[in-house]
């Protein structure tokens, strides 16, 4: 814990003792204050000891300030004493505000000299949270100015509070406008940046006021320094920082650096110095670029440029553009590094710039490279020209005689193709780019190619088909040249230019089906699969049984279907047959890598696949069903050629419904549930597959109070229909047998199937049960209508059972128990009996549905087994008892009542044991 300042010790003592000591006899402490240095002092009304906090009354934060700010004299009786400021080191700091704390009386313990007291520590109120805020520098001290540049003849600089200085000056700090002693700081410290802040590091300047800025001084704290006299905080700050330069070389006109590059002879660049603390502070510094030249040497001349006492007066200096044409620069690698000039202390300590640097080539280098010697047909390609920076120059394929090459891709950055009329300026004239004579005649593979500030430029070219035409295999040559005047309004290839080649390979086309399938249903969605390397588009098509020989597209619209290439070469394409209008047969698709035909694909890349489509069919799970009410039957089966689900149809007498299910992964399956409340009876159920087109052939038409079945026509209107509800309409086997005929119509191509359902009341019976030994296991069983999967409560009660006192001991148990109905037919049961479990008795065997009312019951006799030979007796042994003593009575036996009666009270006792 750091030491508490004596003065706070002292007013403490004197506010908390005196004061009501002096209270108590109505003579109330005189309390004068005064700003440090001043001789008078101003006086407080007594009462405000008693009614003012004390930074209220002293106009200060805490004891501290006022110490370091004030001259406090008390006045006791006749004796007065005046308490001048302490101070205190860097590093100390107040006792924490206290908390509320109840108040307590504590008795300290006194020498024998000294009669003990009682003192009562009152209660402090809770110190309000306060915001943190820069304090107004004191009266008295300086609180800005403008320092002077350099040079300032050899002198220490001064600076004032809110300036800007940097590691390795010397300076002083002007604090008044006086120029006797106390005039400069004698430190600065950097603070901690919490609510109290302490010093972390502090520099103090010597017996004249300099402070040395060394770099071990500072060490690593820059920023905002507190300004000292002596021991008081003006209030200001000094702002310190590292002198630090970074250089960098733009091609002249671009931010494009030359760093690392390789840069003609051509080309003029701008040197960049940033110096973002030092620039803007007005220092007046300066810095020189050393240039080392190819063969060693270091000067500050690059050419005719001098790049020496470059001011340093902003945080980004730009010099003026340095052409790089001078006869003096030879080629090869120049390196360049900003240092300083001014002032002295950074030329001697501080750290250069960063080095940069770059290779000087000749006055003309036209190069032109492939990424690669050979692509396959589809794929891109790149070549890169390299010349002088900001350059135009003609880039062309060399003509084969043929129509189809390689194209430039549009949109291109500095490329302006042959079909977009490319034009270039020579000496402020404007002409028109002629296409050179040994060029391919295609627009889109020839054009004015533009270098960055960099001298070089990238142009990618495509070798997908030409209007559906694939580019020939074979070797390509790229030519670049420069430009030269034609005429007053033309110009073309000049004499320079360089050569690349590339060759174009043909790639490969696979195609297959996802799920490795040749056969499939008529309607059915077949996903084809493949890889194509030869172009970025897939062309699909087929022939079959009477179709055009040269083949059409596979959704019936047109000669080919489409399917793009993905960039890792393979392609993917969803053919619904449903859709294609094909009937059922063996066809072969193609897929070819341009658009060609059966008859054009001499020279192309394809595949082909082999695909049979059949008939959908479509099944039932059973032709007949029996089925009990309030129970659940399920209407399922097959329904192949993928259609999106099926219809079903049920008829009874005054009964109809229509609904349709999905069909998943080839199934459907429609849970019903029988109502109690339907009738008993034959019920028809119907079942309609959508068939290719994935639409129904029979609609439902709800007509006022009629709901009728019908075939669309195709011009509007209906064909056929009946009647299924409300008047005139037809019943049970009546309408399941018009609907059907409706579905054998050849307007339709709907497939269906039939199910005859009979509902009846539920029912259980228990098979006969023959009269059972006990200890002997044995199983019950029976047969139900209820469906398969059915839970069945089995419970099994003694026949004399009947509901008695919760009190009476229960003479007589059963057992009870589920078991699960089986499929068969009919419908079947079991429960097996553990043998212990039942005694001798006659029992009542019930079983009931769990999901459906119904039940029955049986009886159920248990029997003793064979007789045993009885155990032989064992002869009893009577003891006689001995006499008891008159002097030692025997205790008599307690009853439970008395012994729980006993404990109770004795556990009372224990609860009001004192």
């Amino acid at each position: 814990m750091k030491p508490i300042p004596a003065i706070s010790i002292l007013l403490l003592c004197i506010l908390f003792l005196a004061v009501p000591a002096a209270a108590a006899d109505d003579n109330f402490p005189e309390v004068q204050f005064a700003g440090t240095g001043e001789s008078s002092y101003t006086d407080l009304l007594p009462a405000d000891l008693l009614t003012k906090n004390i930074n209220e009354m002293f106009g200060a934060k805490n004891l501290r300030e006022i110490a370091e700010q004030h001259a406090v004299r008390f006045s006791l009786g006749k004796q007065s004493e005046v308490i001048r400021p302490v101070t205190l080191d860097d590093n100390e700091t107040e006792t924490p505000a206290p908390t509320d704390t109840p108040a307590t009386t504590q008795t300290t313990p006194t020498p024998t000299d000294t009669p003990a007291t009682t003192q009562t520590t009152p209660t402090p109120t809770a110190t309000p949270t306060t915001t943190q805020t820069t304090p107004t520098p004191t009266p008295g001290y300086l609180t800005g100015g403008d320092r002077l540049p350099y040079p300032q003849s050899g002198s220490i600089p001064t600076v004032y509070p809110g300036n800007t200085a940097f590691v390795y000056e010397q300076i002083k700090i002007k604090i008044r406008n006086s120029d006797g002693p106390g005039s400069y700081a004698t430190s600065i410290a950097y603070m901690t940046g919490d609510a109290n802040p302490t010093p972390v590091n502090t520099i103090a300047a010597d017996a004249n006021g300099v402070i040395n800025l060394l770099d071990v001084a500072v060490n690593g704290y820059t920023g905002a320094y507190r300004i000292y006299d002596g021991s008081i905080w003006t209030g200001s700050y000094l702002y310190i920082w590292m002198p630090e330069l970074k250089l960098d070389a733009w091609y002249a006109g671009s931010t494009d650096s030359v760093n690392g590059q390789t840069v003609a002879k051509s080309s003029s660049i701008t040197y960049v110095i940033d110096a973002p603390k030092v620039g803007p502070s007005g220092i007046g510094a300066a810095a020189d670029i050393i240039i080392t030249t190819p063969v060693g040497g270091k000067t500050t001349m690059l050419g005719t440029t001098d790049l020496s006492a470059i001011s340093i007066n902003s945080p980004r200096i730009t010099t003026p553009a340095v052409p790089l044409g001078d006869p003096s620069l030879i080629g090869g690698i120049y390196q360049s590094q900003a240092e300083w000039t001014i002032p002295a202390a950074f030329a001697n300590y501080a750290k250069k710039s960063n080095i940069i640097s770059f290779s000087l080539g000749s006055a003309e280098t036209l190069t032109i490279t492939a990424e690669k010697d050979t692509v396959t047909r589809s794929n891109p390609f790149t070549v890169t020209i390299t010349g002088n920076p900001n350059t135009p120059y003609i880039i062309s394929i060399d003509s084969t005689g043929g129509t189809t090459v390689p194209q430039m891709i549009p949109g291109q950055i500095g490329i302006t193709r042959g079909d977009q009329n490319p034009q270039v300026s020579i000496n402020d004239i404007v002409k028109t780019v002629l296409i050179p004579d040994t060029a391919a005649t295609d627009a889109k593979s020839w054009g004015v190619v533009t270098t960055a500030s960099d001298g070089k430029r990238i142009i990618q070219y495509t070798t997908n088909p030409v209007n559906g035409n694939p580019v020939p295999e074979g070797t390509y040559t790229i030519r670049v040249n420069s430009i030269t005047s034609y005429s007053a309004t033309t110009a073309g290839a000049g004499t320079s230019y360089d050569t690349t080649k590339i060759r174009i390979s043909v790639g490969g086309l696979t195609i297959a089906t996802t799920d490795s399938g040749r056969s499939y249903y008529l309607g059915q969605e077949i996903k084809l699969t493949g890889t194509n390397t030869d172009s970025d588009t897939t062309y699909l098509f087929l022939t079959g049984p009477n179709l055009n020989p040269a083949g059409i597209s596979l959704d019936g619209t047109g000669t080919f279907s489409k399917a793009p290439v993905s960039s890792d070469n393979t392609w993917t394409y969803t053919w619904d047959t449903g859709s294609s209008g094909l009937d059922i047969g063996t066809y072969t698709i193609y897929a070819v890598g341009s658009k060609s035909d059966k008859f054009q694909l001499a020279g192309t890349q394809y595949a082909t696949l082999s695909i049979q489509l059949r008939q959908p069919d479509l099944s039932i799970g059973t032709t007949s069903l029996t089925a009990a009410k309030g129970d659940y039957i399920h209407i399922a089966g097959t329904a192949s050629g993928s259609p999106a689900g099926v219809a079903i149809f049920i008829f009874g007498t005054n009964y109809y419904q229509r609904i349709t299910t999905p069909v998943d992964n080839g199934r459907y399956d429609y849970k019903m549930y029988l109502p109690e409340s339907m009738s008993s009876g034959q019920y028809y159920i119907i079942v309609e597959h959508p068939m290719y087109d994935g639409k129904f052939g029979i609609i439902q038409i709800n007509s006022g109070d009629q709901t009728i079945l019908a075939i669309p026509s195709v011009n509007g209107g209906t064909q056929s229909s009946f009647v299924v509800e409300g008047p005139n309409r037809l019943q049970g086997s009546q309408a399941a047998n018009a609907l059907i005929q409706m579905l054998n119509s050849p307007y339709i191509d709907d497939l269906y199937t039939t199910m005859k359902l009979t509902v009846q009341d539920p029912y259980i019976t228990i098979n006969p049960i023959s009269d059972q030994e006990t200890g002997i296991p044995f199983t019950i069983s029976g047969t139900t209508n209820l469906a398969p999967n059915n839970q069945l409560l089995i419970e099994i009660n003694p026949a004399s059972f009947i509901p008695g006192d919760k009190n009476q001991q229960p003479s007589a148990s059963g057992i009870s128990g589920t078991t699960t109905v089986i499929a068969g037919t009919p419908n079947a049961w079991s429960y097996t009996v553990g043998g212990s479990g039942l005694p001798i008795d006659t029992y009542t065997i019930r079983v009931s549905g769990i999901a459906v009312s119904t039940s029955t019951s049986a009886s159920l006799n248990i029997i003793a087994s064979p007789a045993t030979p009885p155990a032989t007796p064992q002869p009893t042994t009577t003891t006689p008892q001995p006499t008891a003593s008159s002097t030692e009575p025997q205790p008599t036996p307690l009853s439970t009542a008395l012994i729980l009666a006993a404990a109770a009270a004795g556990a009372y006792t224990v609860l009001r044991k004192h």
